[in-house]
């Protein structure tokens, strides 16, 4: 599942609610829902819930101990989450914060877990002109971000290995991880001719997600200790957004957080790293690699999951 994006909609009910100001029916679809799943919305009270209810034609077929009605209730504060769960009001809480669960699950009547995830928090560098530009700029500021100490901003993350996640198709755990190693780090830009003090960087996160701020903040710290001076600068996504679709326009240096939109890797290494993704499904930053744009065409088209995996 995802809250990203909807893969098919019936042409039927398109044509049926099209109107000449509205041809493909958008306004429709975005008050109605219509599919072939085991429930049908039988009433949607926005930002506050949605019931649905048995579909009884349902291809799949039903048996007696599934749930025949289901409500999605809207709730913003983690903290009501949290009693709704504990009173047994709600069966199931999402987004409840990490320092938590251990005291829920510690509850004979909650099961409370953090699951591996789907997403992967990036730092994508110009890579086609500016300090970025040289790979063994890139490479050190690699080694001086202490990437375990970023990690922990982010409730229940890990470092990653890899630009795959961990639990998707593809993730290999015998990649290397590149240490925090600001000594290596020196010694590369010193390679690259910048002198302690000689480098600045700009580094743009969105504003008002502290985890990111936070890990702006560390970033800053770690490559002061290799004589980088890097500036952290706060935008609004509906500002980000536009410009890293333009690696021309893009930030030299920004915070981005990839969340698949299914259950396989196409979409992140797609997104993060296609050069035929530029626009608004992409987020490259200017990184051009025939060789790897010719694996991925290639995976996109190979159903086999062990030889998919592969490429």
């Amino acid at each position: 599942a995802t809250r990203k994006a909807l893969g098919v909609v019936s042409p039927t009910y398109v044509k049926a609610n099209a109107t000449a100001t509205d041809p493909w029916a958008t306004e429709w679809m975005g008050q109605h829902a219509c599919g072939t799943g085991p429930y049908v919305l039988a009433d949607w009270q926005v930002g506050q819930y949605v019931k649905l209810v048995k579909n009884d034609v349902y291809w799949g077929g039903w048996k007696p101990e599934q749930f025949s009605t289901v409500f999605i209730r809207t709730v913003r504060e983690p903290s009501v989450e949290e009693l709704m769960i504990k009173s047994g009001e709600a069966d199931i809480a999402f987004d409840v914060p990490e320092t938590h669960l251990a005291d829920l699950d510690a509850d004979p009547n909650i099961f409370a877990k953090s699951l591996p995830g789907m997403a992967q928090l990036f730092f994508p560098m110009k890579y086609h002109k500016g300090p970025f530009a040289d790979s063994r700029v890139r490479k050190a500021i690699t080694y001086a971000l202490d990437l375990d100490a970023i990690a922990t901003v982010f409730p229940g993350a890990e470092r990653a290995q890899g630009a795959i996640p961990r639990s998707m198709l593809g993730a290999d755990p015998t990649a290397p991880i590149l240490p925090h190693d600001p000594e290596a780090a020196r010694l590369l830009l010193a390679e690259a001719g910048y002198k302690p003090g000689q480098l600045t960087l700009t580094l743009t996160y969105v504003s008002g997600v502290e985890w990111e701020r936070r890990a702006a903040l560390i970033a800053q710290q770690n490559l002061a200790d290799i004589g980088v001076t890097l500036n952290v600068e706060a935008m609004p996504w509906s500002v980000i957004f536009p410009l890293t679709a333009d690696p021309e326009l893009a930030p030299d240096w920004y915070v981005f957080y990839s969340a698949a939109r299914f259950a396989d890797p196409h979409g992140i290494m797609f997104e993060m790293f296609s050069s035929t993704a530029l626009g608004p499904s992409g987020f490259n930053n200017g990184y051009s690699n025939p060789a790897f744009d010719a694996l991925l065409d290639e995976a996109s088209m190979t159903p086999d999951r062990e030889a998919r995996a592969a490429l």
